[in-house]
Formats: C-alpha cells, sequence, structure tokens
C-alpha cells in the first residue's frame, strides 16, 4: 500500500466508463488520471456547457483524481507507466484489447513485474469474441442489449435513456469487481485480470425483464412510466404530471470545492454515506497535468534532474498554472 492508501491508477482513452471512480478517494484512496499530453480525456471537449475551460461533464465525473500527462507511445513512457504499475494497486484502462500489449503495457507484461497489480480492461464487447475489436459507446450497448426497446412511450419509438446508464452501470459493476478483487488478493497475494464490457453490463441490468423471456417466453414492450407486473405505478394523472412520494435534496447534499478555473462549484454528492467517516476536503477535476512534476517526485521519486530530462524530452508534460 502506498503512504497507507489504496492507490488506484487510472489510464484513460477518453471516456466515461470509470464513472464510479470520481468517489474512491472517500475510501481511502489515490486516484491517478493518466491523460495524453496536450488534449488529454476526451471528456474534457464534451460541451456545451462548459465551465471556464472544462466542460461540465468532465467536471462532473473526475473530482478527487490527480492528473499525470504522459505519452507512453514513447519507449521512455511506457517505462514511466510500468514504474507506476509496480507501486498501485488497481490499473483501469478502456482501449480496444490488444492495443496496450503493442505498447508493453498489457496484463501479462506489467503482471511479470507488477504481480500483486489488479488490470481491471473495461471495453464495448470484452475481451473476446467477433466483435470484441469494435469500440462500445452507450448509446450503441442500450440499443444492442435490448435497454432502449423497453424505454420510452407505450405507443412510441424506443428511446435512449436520459443519462448515460450504460456507462454508469458499467462503472459500478467495475468498482464492485476491483473491490472482490482486492479481497481475493488478501487471501493469495496476487493481482489479477477484469474483463468488464459495456454490453456484458446493460444486459446484466436488464434483470427481471430478460427472466420473464428466457424462463416465461414473455417478450418485453415499453410501458412508459407504467409498471407490466405492479399497479398503480404510472406518473400521470390528471392534466398535471405528478409522483405522490415526496422527496426532499437532504439525502442528496451538495459537495462543495474549490474549482481553479471556474470558482466554487457544487456537483451533486456521494450516493452512499459511512457511520464511522466522514468525507473532507474534496478535490476538485485536475487540468491536464497538474500533479505530473508531483507525482514523479512524491510517488515514483524521481529526482529534479530526471524530471527536467522528461519535460524538456515531452515525454512527460506538466500544466504550467498548477
Amino acid at each position: 500500500m502506498l503512504k497507507n492508501n489504496m492507490t488506484t491508477w487510472c489510464a484513460m482513452q477518453g471516456s466515461c466508463w470509470t464513472l464510479c471512480y470520481y468517489d474512491i478517494r472517500r475510501f481511502g484512496a489515490e486516484v491517478i488520471k493518466v491523460e495524453r499530453p496536450g488534449s488529454g480525456d476526451n471528456t474534457r471537449a464534451w460541451g456545451p456547457p462548459f465551465v471556464g475551460e472544462e466542460s461540465a461533464y468532465f467536471l462532473s465525473v473526475n473530482r478527487n483524481k490527480k492528473s499525470i500527462a504522459v505519452n507512453f507511445k514513447d519507449p521512455e513512457g511506457t517505462k514511466l507507466v510500468t514504474e507506476l504499475a509496480k507501486i498501485c494497486d488497481v490499473l483501469v484502462e478502456n482501449y480496444l484489447p490488444g492495443k496496450l500489449n503493442e505498447m508493453g503495457l498489457g496484463f501479462e507484461e506489467l503482471s511479470k513485474v507488477a504481480p500483486q497489480l489488479i488490470y481491471c480492461s473495461v471495453t464495448g464487447y470484452g475481451q473476446t469474441g467477433p466483435e470484441s475489436h469494435k469500440p462500445g459507446y452507450d448509446s450503441i450497448a442500450s440499443a444492442v442489449s435490448g435497454m432502449m426497446h423497453i424505454t420510452g412511450p407505450e405507443d412510441g419509438d424506443p428511446v435512449r435513456p436520459g443519462v448515460a446508464m450504460t456507462d454508469l452501470a458499467t462503472g459500478l459493476y467495475t468498482q464492485g469487481a476491483v473491490m472482490a478483487a482486492l479481497l481475493q488478493r488478501q487471501k493469495t497475494g496476487r493481482g489479477l485480470h477484469i474483463d468488464c464490457s459495456l454490453l456484458s453490463s446493460q444486459v446484466a441490468c436488464l434483470t427481471h425483464i430478460a427472466a420473464n423471456y428466457l424462463n416465461a417466453g414473455i417478450e418485453a414492450r415499453r410501458w412508459g412510466t407504467a409498471h407490466g407486473s405492479i399497479v398503480p405505478y404510472q406518473v400521470h394523472t390528471g392534466d398535471n404530471w405528478r409522483v405522490v412520494e415526496t422527496v426532499r435534496r437532504h439525502r442528496c447534499p451538495l459537495w462543495p470545492y474549490q474549482q481553479h478555473s471556474a470558482g466554487v462549484r457544487q456537483p451533486s454528492g456521494p450516493a452512499v454515506r459511512f457511520s464511522s467517516f466522514e468525507s473532507s476536503n474534496p478535490m476538485p477535476p485536475p487540468v491536464i497535468g497538474q500533479h505530473t512534476v508531483q507525482v514523479l517526485r512524491e510517488i515514483l521519486g524521481y529526482s529534479d534532474d530526471v524530471i527536467n530530462q522528461l519535460l524538456a524530452a515531452r515525454i512527460v508534460t506538466q500544466n504550467k498554472v498548477h
């Protein structure tokens, strides 16, 4: 354990598939987000709306992370990432299967030098199979799995959910799998490879809808806000849209932090609470390369001379403001 904390390293090609990790620091983790120099995570540009120079989308799912900008297509960048893997507990990546293997950063390669590493791959269709080579997107997995077929007005067209439910579900399944892997490592002393995919996660979320067809031969259909088994359930009554139960902002507190480029921001608060500790000092989402020098110096123990050489060669970059 690094500094008595679990360290989760997220190497992301630019996606929100690891959404659940934005609050994992609350559990004692130190999250290092590895980004490409220059543009960084693709979600930084997912707007409008933008808050300062950052998209609101990016800000909503990247708090409590550190950002290090590394060109790991360069052999020296690959070496740096390998050094990080040696002292980290978890690596989460969302490249197409085989891409990181070509760079020497696949599970087989890293497990030889970092046998403790829990290596989690998040893809569209999994590591094997005829579709594994294809990139995955929330809307496509939602359609292929059948989720869109059961969502929408009873006599209308299929509808994509208002938020990226497939991405969110995959992130939550990923978090649970990583926690289970950490418990398994306590018994065996070795890490393992976790294979998570958008399609598998969304199919799993069909729950009783899938069971209705598999066990009773009942094909699913759209119910609008109604329910196929429970009544009354729908929202629409009379001339207004109403839900009978009154819900109070009390269980969903805001969690203010100081945002570098846009003042104080208030994202939605954590979904769970603990009886023995409270969240404190939440960190804002990082700018690209905000913590590059800090991670190299304090975590990897690199000297200033080595860091300056890496910066000069553009193998890593450091945000000039932070």
